[in-house]
């Protein structure tokens, strides 16, 4: 088992801190939550230097994670079923992730958000979110519910197809949920508890036939999860808090480790914006998602592969720092002038 303490900063209405809270459920992973306001600034990550503003973001003593895909691998690498820790994840991994990413949070996310009620989002959450999205514009998104429901419905059918065939009360005919489950239980969860939906989404023994199996399947979802939680001996069941503090004393003083998914950190030569001269190890640089939430992350070039990328952040007026690992798709890297805030 990692001997690092496992810390998440999320807060409960994020559908993507929601996904690693059901993973580490799942995999019975001992974790602390640092709780954190549902828009920035967010102090307890500035604490370390972090202006990542996305959620959720994971540490495990000197290295932090950013984005849901590389926090799940790290998961997975770290506690194995062999140490007692179930896998979320069957032989065929990669294209569970391809699903999960692709087909989840590409395609269902965005009808999920769209049920999100105008009159419930105050002036300075809706003004947060126009900064890095300025054509969002959540009382049109309510207006055209009709279409977001049509569309859902259609995944509702896709799904319906799915674990028709399956074997087991899980979508891919595994005895246990896999990755899957959880990223697509996940949204349709979310997307009922929104309330918008209910004109569709119906209790299995009122679902039409179409989709029937999909609410038996939501509804083996949510007494699982419930199950786990209410189940004294699994860690993850009801995680204690941590305060920023404490949070951030762990991950400042723990020894880097420098490596990243069991493997040395390097800067990979044949990388193509290394041989451009774009970039080179030791460069100031930032890391900047490319779809949402574009708020730059300020760094040390340490690592780059074409999986991932890793930057030594410097707590403002201190020589401590941490490690922080970007997966590549979905980030921009540019070298930033030495003065760029590290």
């Amino acid at each position: 088992m990692a001997a690092e303490k496992v810390i998440v900063y999320g807060y409960d209405t994020s559908p993507m801190y929601m996904k690693v809270r059901y993973v580490l459920l799942m995999k019975r992973i001992p974790h602390s939550v640092v709780y954190v306001e549902d828009k920035p600034p967010r102090p307890q990550l500035l604490e370390f230097g972090i202006t990542y503003r996305r959620i959720p973001v994971a540490s495990i003593g000197n290295d932090v994670y950013f984005d849901t895909r590389l926090i799940i691998d790290e998961l997975e690498r770290r506690f194995t079923p062999e140490q007692g820790f179930p896998s979320v994840y069957t032989a065929n991994g990669p294209v569970e992730k391809l699903l999960m990413t692709h087909y989840a949070d590409n395609n269902i996310f965005p009808i999920a958000a769209s049920f999100i009620p105008a009159s419930r989002l105050s002036a300075e959450f809706k003004k947060d979110r126009q900064q890095f999205n300025p054509t969002m514009d959540f009382e049109a998104l309510n207006n055209d519910k009709p279409r977001f429901l049509s569309q859902l419905r259609t995944h509702m059918y896709i799904m319906q197809s799915i674990i028709a065939k399956s074997s087991t009360p899980w979508l891919l005919s595994t005895p246990e949920p896999t990755i899957v489950d959880i990223a697509l239980f996940n949204l349709v969860n979310w997307a009922i508890r929104l309330r918008a939906t209910s004109v569709l989404i119906l209790p299995a023994s009122k679902a039409p036939a179409e989709y029937r199996q999909v609410m038996e399947w939501v509804e083996a979802m949510r007494a699982r999860t419930a199950v786990e939680i209410e189940d004294a001996s699994n860690p993850a069941g009801k995680p204690p808090k941590m305060d920023k503090d404490t949070a951030a004393h762990y991950a400042l003083n723990a020894s880097p480790t420098g490596s990243l998914m069991g493997k040395k950190l390097f800067v990979d030569p044949a990388e193509p914006l290394i041989q451009a001269g774009w970039v080179s190890e030791g460069d100031a640089v930032s890391v900047t998602p490319t779809d949402s939430g574009r708020v730059p992350q300020f760094g040390t070039l340490v690592g780059l592969t074409a999986e991932t990328v890793s930057i030594r952040i410097q707590m403002a007026g201190s020589q401590q720092s941490v490690v922080g690992h970007f997966p590549r798709l979905g980030y921009k890297i540019q070298r930033e002038k030495a003065s760029a805030k590290l």
